[in-house]
């Protein structure tokens, strides 16, 4: 599950998920694993970092989201949440 392909995305850049387990490296250098969607309106996610030292939830609904993987509103709460020692 931890296996990420290295390939190209669709939507450009790099692959960044396998076997249902996105990955994504946070400012700082901390890898993190979990999933995210979109659900009528809602954008939601649940993520972790490998050991499960550090998790985060989170839900909410944005007025837009562009093409992004993670909203700019998100991603300095999910930095905080999920870098070991904050």
């Amino acid at each position: 599950m931890f296996r990420v392909p290295d390939g190209p995305y669709v939507r450009g850049g790099r692959t960044f998920c396998g076997a249902g387990l996105d990955s994504m490296v946070l400012p700082g250098g901390t890898t993190v694993w979990g999933v995210a969607g979109v659900v009528h309106g809602y954008l939601s996610g649940i993520g972790a970092t490998r050991d499960l030292a550090c998790r985060a939830v989170y839900m909410m609904s944005p007025r837009t989201r562009g093409n992004l993987r993670v909203p700019p509103t998100v991603l300095p709460l999910l930095t905080a949440a999920l870098t070991p020692g904050h």
